[in-house]
């Protein structure tokens, strides 16, 4: 009978602990939906940031002379599209539809993807809520600093993804466009998968030496064991880039791995020095 209660009472944490988590990621699947359905509705003539002289689309031939051109308007996806087009592709490169279907399945998969950079504070401070009672209470003193430095190279590696890595990479594509002398098309799903990919991927990797810097702190790794298997680590992390990057040659790889081996340094040394 003790036998009993006492599975009781370790099923009894496990189960709670997975209803939380449950729970955090219902609110951030919902809150997820519910951004993606506005960016996909919302006209992006209420954001200033967008050129309508250049994002309109209604400009476009294929919609100038029929009925279809009073009944469009750009929403904040379709515009953010056409300006990520104008800032990353090469001169004389088009965006051509691989099917219908695919062109309904790029703006959902753009939409969710603007959803989840958007609700990237949100994620972070549910991790934390899911973690809290966990912590110690000076441990929970440094969620700020933990919620502004995640969000910030968050920021960093999406910025860095577009404005570096991205034209670098499709001007280097292009060379071979060139050398093999096939037309400079490519299909919107696939420079949506990279262009989402790249961003994404890039700012959750560059987000990963803040939870280094916390996990060490919280004494669930050992900075030494880490600095002991750092070989390791940056052969796993520069897997990871070259995936991340379509880039064929190490441009890329150099540009996204030299900041990250900076991060990751700063907060094993950070971490090992307030650890003791």
């Amino acid at each position: 009978m003790a036998e009993n209660v006492e599975d009781v009472e370790k099923k009894e944490p496990t189960l709670s602990h997975l209803q939380e988590l449950l729970h955090r990621l219902k609110i951030i699947l919902i809150s997820i939906v519910i951004v993606s359905v506005f960016v996909m509705l919302i006209p992006s003539s209420f954001f200033p940031f967008f050129d309508e002289t250049d994002l309109n689309l209604t400009q476009n031939a294929a919609f100038s002379d029929n009925n279809y051109s009073g009944y469009l308007y750009n929403t904040f996806t379709s515009s953010l599209l056409k300006k990520i087009e104008k800032d990353i592709l090469p001169e004389g490169v088009s965006l051509i539809a691989g099917s219908w279907t695919s062109l309904v399945e790029v703006y959902f998969l753009l939409s969710i993807t603007i959803a989840i950079v958007l609700c990237f504070p949100l994620i972070i401070y549910e991790i934390y809520e899911f973690l809290k009672p966990a912590l110690y209470r000076k441990e929970r003193k440094f969620f700020i600093k933990f919620f502004i430095s995640s969000i910030g190279l968050f920021i960093f590696g999406i910025v860095i993804a577009y404005y570096a890595i991205l034209p670098i990479t499709f001007k280097i594509l292009m060379f071979f466009v060139g050398m093999l002398g096939v037309l400079p098309l490519i299909s919107i799903d696939n420079f949506v998968f990279i262009v989402m990919a790249m961003l994404l991927g890039t700012g959750f990797v560059f987000v990963s030496p803040v939870f280094l810097f916390f996990l060490i702190k919280a004494k669930i790794l050992n900075p030494d064991t880490i600095a002991s298997r750092r070989k390791y680590i940056y052969a796993g992390l520069l897997i990871v880039i070259m995936v991340l990057t379509p880039d064929p040659t190490l441009a890329s790889d150099i540009i996204l791995f030299v900041p990250l081996v900076v991060l990751f340094e700063i907060a094993l040394y950070l971490g090992k020095r307030w650890a003791n």
